[in-house]
């Protein structure tokens, strides 16, 4: 899983590896493609999905998301009248139906032509057919179904993430000027639904993952708005601004409530979250004589304020040898330099590592960290000696958003190429002053 480990183990402390270990066990132990053959089984009339029976006359498959490509039980195809892949990025399996590459994070035409295409699959269903629905993260943006061009939803989505809107209002605004989010798709499914999900946010709201595809919505036109105007947007997006003050104007229609929710026929199912990789990895180290600490799914907010305070809990913990966390944060680019979340939390705490004899390590579980290559980073007292070796500053780089080039340099970047995964982020302090 870990594409440049001999790298990463030729400039970390010998008794920081465990940290690349529990990463690799942990990612391994979320693979999608595991997940779904454990649990679901098909057959020429029916599917069974821990132990329920789910007859059709038709099955149409669609999988969309970082994940898509590995989450597709691998007798669809023998059994499946129509199946839809739409992926973050491109892969050489052959054989796999109707596959789009769509753009993640930000929208690209292919986002419009997958939105077209599942269309075209939902219209073509019947009363008595199932859609199997696979959703991962990164569904909201490689499904084009929104109103505004192409051109200006990228703007607005690159603006907002800049700004350091969370997912939450990212995608309230996303529903709200979409086709299918926000649970519309059900309203357009004649037959029946199957909905698999791997969950990429706090708590597991259906509502927010993919933007809440198959079920309902709590957020209005004006929550919509009142998050644009927080970001003071009316100016640059008129557009944007006039659909979500005046929606009957064009014909929009609010999200799916809950009182209606419960007239359509749809299974909603998290087959795995952030919690499931943290908990799996907490095994993982006890089961090696370390003592870990499992704080679950907290971390939000901005990256380089949250590592801080989690550097505080770890300190805190007197008893322990490793902490675990996880969850996902923001960063607001003010610099011109390149990285991603992951980079930065670890980046910022530089010298409070070399200060407290400790190791930490930071990964997004999909491979993607911000726009570049890199997973996330990992870093211990030998890094930072590196760093002075190379005449690094740590404060400079942080404040030029550009913890990828820092580690580059220390070559303590986590590379992981794409995984059949994406749960969020997860990082593990470790004392290296242990006896190991």
């Amino acid at each position: 899983m870990l594409l440049n480990r001999p790298d990463i183990e030729k400039n970390i402390l010998h008794k920081s590896h465990i940290l690349l270990n529990l990463i690799d066990y942990g990612m391994n132990s979320v693979r999608s493609s595991v997940l779904i053959k454990k649990r679901l089984s098909l057959n020429n009339h029916f599917i069974i999905f821990d132990k329920k029976t789910y007859n059709f006359n038709k099955l149409y498959v669609a999988a969309i998301g970082k994940a898509s490509e590995y989450m597709i039980p691998e007798s669809y195809q023998k059994y499946s009248n129509t199946s839809l892949i739409i992926s973050g990025r491109q892969y050489s399996t052959s054989g796999m139906g109707n596959v789009i590459v769509a753009g993640h994070p930000m929208p690209d035409e292919n986002s419009i032509i997958a939105s077209d295409e599942l269309e075209k699959m939902i219209h073509s269903m019947g009363e008595d057919d199932l859609l199997l629905l696979l959703i991962s993260g990164g569904a909201s943006a490689m499904l084009g179904d929104f109103y505004p061009s192409l051109k200006v939803m990228r703007q607005l989505t690159s603006t907002l993430m800049e700004a350091g809107a969370d997912i939450y209002e990212l995608n309230t605004i996303r529903k709200h000027l979409s086709m299918f989010k926000g649970g519309k798709l059900l309203k357009l499914v004649r037959g029946k639904i199957l909905a698999l999900f791997i969950s990429d946010v706090v708590g597991d709201d259906l509502g927010t993952i993919a933007s809440g595809l198959t079920y309902y919505d709590e957020s209005t036109f004006s929550d919509a708005l009142n998050i644009f105007m927080k970001y003071n947007l009316k100016d640059e997006f008129p557009e944007v601004y006039d659909r979500l003050s005046n929606p009957e104007k064009y014909g929009m229609k609010e999200t799916l409530k809950k009182d209606e929710f419960f007239n359509y026929e749809v299974d909603n199912v998290i087959i795995c979250n952030n919690n499931t990789i943290l908990k799996n990895i907490e095994d993982r180290a006890n089961d090696l004589g370390y003592s870990a600490v499992n704080l679950g799914t907290i971390v939000k907010g901005e990256s380089r304020l949250a590592s801080k305070n989690l550097l505080k809990r770890f300190k805190d913990l007197n008893d322990c040898d490793i902490m675990i966390t996880g969850g996902e944060t923001v960063v607001h680019v003010t610099g011109s330099g390149i990285g991603g979340r992951n980079q930065e939390f670890v980046l910022s705490l530089m010298e409070d590592i070399e200060l407290n004899d400790m190791s930490v390590i930071s990964v997004g579980t999909d491979g993607i960290d911000g726009s570049t290559d890199a997973a996330g980073a990992v870093a211990d007292r030998k890094t930072c000696e590196n760093a002075r070796t190379l005449s690094l500053n740590a404060s400079e780089f942080l404040k030029n958003n550009d913890s990828y080039h820092f580690f580059k340099k220390t070559g303590t970047l986590i590379k992981t190429g794409a995984t059949e995964t994406n749960v969020m982020d997860v990082q593990i302090f470790l004392k290296t002053k242990r006896n190991c």
